[in-house]
């Protein structure tokens, strides 16, 4: 019989159940798809860096020789060590394309992730390239490339296109937003491509046994090995840090966003199922007065939130992953070189269901019980409204007394409905932070480009030069061009135990980099023996 009636009231209140169904299952998606795409970035990544044996240092040095390598692998806990040399060059057609080339000997640190084409191979001719440069180039497996260094070319067919673990977030120089796969990549070749002279290594690749000997291993490199410049954690480079930072920034809107629009959700759903249950007062009345037990009440009308709820939560479980989650690391994706993502379903995302589902019953409960407490001959009649003594006499003083009936009768509504008055002024307080919160975004990155390009960057084009050039070449550059020169070196910042990889700038651009405060004001540099150092490194 109760189940006949819960059919028949939810058929004659189909609009507002499909309300709660709607709310419900918008809040869980949205929560437990951005959780998917957070959570699906992570284990992507992990995977891809475990599988393809992520480096856990890197050596930075000018030349490593076969002594220097035996060196490195001889320290206790190094499982295995790889030179190879990085330099940066142009493809020949295209001239403001670049490419970072790096000639290797082995393949078994930092291995490549082969999408299409060969393995490595130390005796095959040939380069494997950046397979997102390769497609945004429109270039294949079996075409034929030339790059320029300095005045050699080398003209290569394309073996393979390769994704690597140290190349997830690559970007052409500190000028650069995001990635621009169209201008900038990478490609690997065999050290057997190496002209004679040029046979020179420049990085060491270094496998460690166990996050917790890093920094022994660490410290045993830079007293043992000369030619080593620099000792850099895997986690504090570029790459690495780049893609954790994201992860990190969707952790904290997750947070934010999501929660905020479950919040407004439940509020929504609370007043709607407590709007629905008052309505069922005489109902209530009339089954107590057949001899219902209380117990067998509630749970008919707990179950009108309950079945509801559950099944708008699982519903929300499957699509926000499907379609959000897919959807978010999709676009991920197209800048981060992480194969195979996709999105996965994280415990918190069904936590949040479940405490969604008992929310709602909850307060069905709560509701019903409250209407349960009356005697039979009670609940049949009309509830009257708790008001207490001269509540209302707020509209015969001062300025109410000359308002309308209407917006009278509305101040007196809000006084008898306090809570939901509250909840009211909440919902929408959120919405307008969500609106306002997501249009603010589009308008703070807005505001970062052209603070770091129109205020920080006072000029159009810069000269980038390689490494090994020489005064000559330095002179004859800012006599044609103006002597407005920066350098930018990177460091390690030691404190106690703790390391961590920066970058230092020396400025002697004469005005065309800028430096503000906090407050945006411009701030001059003092000439006197010191460093400057930015907010987030204090």
């Amino acid at each position: 019989m109760l189940k006949r009636k819960m059919f028949r009231d939810i058929r004659l209140n189909l609009s507002q159940f499909i309300t709660i169904f709607l709310m419900i299952f918008l809040g869980v998606m949205v929560y437990a798809g951005v959780r998917s795409y957070m959570e699906g970035m992570q284990n992507t990544a992990n995977v891809f860096y475990s599988e393809n044996n992520l480096q856990d240092l890197d050596v930075v040095g000018q030349n490593f020789t076969d002594e220097d390598l035996e060196n490195i692998k001889n320290i206790e806990h190094i499982k295995n060590a790889e030179r190879k040399l990085t330099i940066t060059g142009t493809m020949e057609s295209e001239e403001d394309r670049t490419l970072q080339i790096n000639f290797i000997e082995s393949n078994e640190i930092s291995k490549f992730y082969v999408a299409d084409g060969k393995a490595f191979n130390k005796e095959t001719k040939g380069v494997w390239l950046d397979e997102y440069y390769a497609n945004h180039n429109n270039l294949k497996v079996g075409d034929t490339i030339k790059i320029k260094y300095d005045k050699m070319t080398l003209e290569e067919e394309i073996i393979g296109l390769v994704n690597i673990p140290d190349h997830v977030y690559d970007i052409k120089d500190e000028s650069a937003i995001f990635p621009n796969h169209i201008d900038y990549g990478f490609c690997y070749l065999s050290t057997k491509e190496l002209p004679e002279n040029m046979s020179i290594y420049n990085y060491v690749m270094v496998d460690v046994d166990n996050e917790e000997n890093k920094n022994y291993v660490k410290n045993e490199i830079e007293d043992k090995v000369k030619d080593a410049i620099a000792v850099t954690d895997i986690k504090d480079e570029f790459s690495y840090s780049s893609y954790q930072n994201e992860i990190e920034e969707g952790e904290t809107y997750v947070g934010v966003f999501t929660g905020l629009f479950l919040f407004i959700a439940i509020l929504s759903v609370i007043t709607t199922m407590t709007r629905v249950v008052k309505k069922q007062r005489i109902q209530i009345g009339t089954l107590k007065a057949l001899g219902f037990k209380k117990n067998k009440i509630t749970n008919h009308y707990v179950g009108y939130g309950f079945w509801i709820a559950t099944f708008a939560a699982i519903v929300g479980l499957i699509v926000g992953p499907l379609f959000i989650g897919n959807l978010f690391i999709g676009m991920e994706m197209s800048y981060f070189q992480v194969p195979n993502g996709k999105a996965a379903v994280s415990n918190s995302s069904f936590l949040v269901a479940i405490v969604v589902v008992l929310i709602v019953s909850l307060v069905t409960y709560i509701t019903c019980r409250s209407e349960l407490k009356e005697s039979p001959a009670e609940t049949l009649r009309t509830e009257m409204p708790n008001i207490k003594k001269n509540s209302l006499n707020i509209t015969t003083k001062g300025i109410f007394k000359n308002m309308g009936f209407s917006s009278k009768w509305n101040i007196r509504d809000i006084i008898r409905n306090k809570m939901r008055t509250l909840m009211g002024i909440a919902g929408m307080a959120g919405c307008c932070i969500l609106l306002v919160c997501a249009f603010g975004m589009l308008d703070t990155m807005k505001n970062f480009i052209d603070t770091q390009f129109e205020k920080l960057y006072n000029f159009d084009y810069k000269l980038t030069l390689k490494s090994e050039y020489t005064e000559d070449m330095l002179d004859k550059i800012t006599a044609e061009y103006g002597n407005n020169t920066s350098k930018t070196l990177g460091i390690e910042v030691k404190n106690g135990d703790t390391r961590e990889a920066n970058n230092i700038f020396v400025d002697d651009s004469n005005g065309y980099v800028r430096f503000i405060k906090h407050n945006g004001e411009f701030m001059e540099l003092s000439s006197d023996d010191g460093v400057y150092v930015t907010e987030k490194l204090v």
